[in-house]
């Protein structure tokens, strides 16, 4: 995934010749709603090898009502 790719896979009905499309807009989504974040790894990612995302999600802790 180059520089312009990394930038627009999370809009709706991008996509490429690789094959990815309506996935990563949906990932997006779904982690938004749990108040979450996703990006695209710059670090490790190569231009045919692979590409790095990245999810962070709030950690929340829940008590027991007993």
């Amino acid at each position: 995934m180059d520089e312009q790719e990394a930038d627009q896979c999370f809009y709706k009905g991008k996509h490429s010749p690789a094959g990815w499309g309506q996935g990563l807009y949906f990932a997006k989504y779904v982690i938004g709603l749990h108040a979450g974040k996703i990006r695209v790894g710059k670090e490790y990612t190569a231009l045919g090898v692979g590409t790095e995302m990245i999810i962070n999600l709030p950690f929340v802790e829940e008590t027991v009502n007993v």
